[in-house]
Parts: structure tokens; sequence; C-alpha cells
């Protein structure tokens, strides 16, 4: 099979060989200038931010949307254009959070949405239970995996 025919990198004039747009001197690294959003969320007043919002909750997911899984290791801005200020803030499992936040995301480009189901919210009174799981579903509507026996 005859080589590839030579293209021009898309960043200057050099010519390109092998596949690729770009020349060795202009190859993108993956994630190179996404090193902001690792840095601002790993400081430790957003880790103290966060703990305290998850335990505010009761680690209870206050999204609460169709296979929501109750228990929240995340926590989810509730007006995005506010950022991460108190009050603004809720904790949400993760199946909860990627539904809203792509719910979000595509508002955001115009498309069109349904709108969020609002499954039966877990609530404290079950959480010190001592009932044994049966391995039936509860009739509160919490899932399974949330009975802590």
């Amino acid at each position: 099979m005859p080589p590839r025919a030579p293209k021009r990198c898309a960043d200057c004039t050099a010519l390109v060989y092998g596949g690729g747009n770009r020349c060795p001197e202009h190859v993108r690294q993956p994630w190179a200038n996404r090193r902001w959003e690792r840095a601002r969320a790993d400081t430790a007043a957003h880790r103290r931010m966060k703990a305290d919002v998850l335990s505010r909750a009761g680690y209870l997911c206050q999204v609460s949307d169709t296979g929501c899984l109750g228990a929240a290791t995340q926590v989810d801005r509730i007006d995005n254009t506010l950022g991460y200020v108190e009050g603004n803030l809720e904790a949400a499992c993760r199946p909860c959070h990627a539904k809203k936040s792509s719910r979000e995301g595509n508002v955001a480009q115009g498309h069109r949405v349904s709108e969020p189901s609002n499954a039966a919210v877990p609530t404290r009174s079950n959480a010190g239970s001592t009932r044994e799981h049966d391995g039936a579903a509860p009739k509160t509507g919490v899932p399974r995996c949330l009975w802590i026996g």
C-alpha cells in the first residue's frame, strides 16, 4: 500500500507525513489546557465545602431523579451562573447529577428536553432502621441499595 500524501499542518505551513493534521511542533496534548478545572476542585476549601454540603444533606440525594441511588457522593450547583456559593449547592448521587447536567446542557443548546420525573425522595426516618433487608424494594420508593440494616 502506498504511503499517504502529506498534508499541511493546521497551525503552520509545514508538511505532515503519516496521517494527522499537525506537525510535531504543534501536536496538541490531550487535556493540556484543562489543568485549571482539576486545580479548582482540588483545593482544601473546595473539599471542605463539599463535605459541608454532603453532611448537611445527611449524604442523601436532593435531586432525586429516575434511577436515583439515594446516597449522595457529589455536589451540584442549583444555578450554574452563580458558581460555588453557599445556598446554591445541593447533594446529588452520580446518576442524578449526570442526568441533571445533561438536561441543563441540552436546554442551553436549545434542544427539547423532558421534565424530571421527581422520584420519591429518601428520608432520614428510615436511615437508622434495624429492619432486615428481605430483597424486596421498600414501600416508600427508596432504592434497595439505600437500606442500612
